[in-house]
Order: C-alpha cells, then sequence, then structure tokens
C-alpha cells in the first residue's frame, strides 16, 4: 500500500520539490527527496502488524527558505477479506452428494489450513481444514441428514 506525504509552502500555496522529509510508520523509517509536485511515496509493505490503527509521523527538518514542518495521518490495519465461493448441489433422497467450497483471500490466493464448517439449514455436516489444494470437499448422504445433530 502506498503512503504519501505532500510538503506545501502555505504561504505560496505552492508544493516545494527536491526536499529530504522523513515518514515514520510502526518503527520504521523512510527518507526521501519530494518530487516535482511535493510529494514522496512510499510502498509500505504491511507485514506481521496487528489490526490497529498505527500513527504516520512525518518530519521536514526545514531549510535557508521554509521552516521546520511535522504532520501526523494514521495507518489502519484490517483483517484481510477472504472469500467463500461453493457450488450449489443438487441430489435426490438416498443419493449422495459431494459438497464443495473455495476459500480464497482477496487476491484469489487459496488459504491453507484454515477450518470451514458445512451447514445445511441449521444441521452441521462437516468441519474441514483446507489443504494444500484449492479444493475442500466431503461427501455426505443426504439421508443422514435427519440423523446429524445441532451444533451449539
Amino acid at each position: 500500500m502506498d503512503i504519501t506525504t505532500t510538503l506545501t509552502d502555505t504561504t505560496h500555496n505552492t508544493p516545494i520539490d527536491n526536499k529530504s522529509a522523513t515518514i515514520t510508520v510502526n518503527g520504521q523509517i523512510y527518507t526521501a527527496n519530494t518530487d516535482n509536485f511535493g510529494q514522496i511515496t512510499w510502498n509500505y509493505l504491511i507485514n506481521n502488524m496487528a489490526t490497529q490503527d498505527y500513527n504516520i509521523a512525518v518530519s521536514f527538518t526545514g531549510d535557508t527558505q521554509h521552516a521546520a514542518s511535522t504532520g501526523t495521518g494514521t495507518l489502519t490495519v484490517n483483517l484481510i477479506p477472504i472469500t467463500i465461493t461453493i457450488e450449489n448441489v443438487r441430489g435426490n433422497k438416498d443419493e449422495t452428494v459431494t459438497l464443495s467450497a473455495v476459500l480464497v483471500d482477496h487476491h484469489d490466493n487459496p488459504l491453507n489450513g484454515k477450518t470451514m464448517e458445512f451447514w445445511i439449514d441449521s444441521l452441521y455436516i462437516l468441519g474441514w481444514t483446507t489443504g494444500l489444494n484449492l479444493y475442500i470437499q466431503c461427501i455426505k448422504s443426504i439421508r443422514n441428514l435427519q440423523h446429524k445433530q445441532h451444533r451449539s
């Protein structure tokens, strides 16, 4: 994700280019020069960070023409969104059907080692941990549904 800051001369309301500024997030420091638009963009990797808000601090030490300045912002780290795709199933009484689902993150990468549960109406069918394959499958007989206990 990109963290962008802009250094602006507030007297003339113009960007300040080619000046060094420092961005700090979660103990990591990035220093670079501003571009022609007075901006610095840091392609920041959110890695091993808890889901919470983190302070972003920006500092410019000043020069012979511009006073020192600081600014703050917030980086909000959220849980990774996931998608479960399940295929519709149709079967006849006393027939075995296959329940199939795919669990992926927001980049369509399969999520391995995650537990998913199959429920049909309020009947618990099976908990399954995803493996290295993209699919999880379980086979249950429709005729056995009435014998399953509701899981609370």
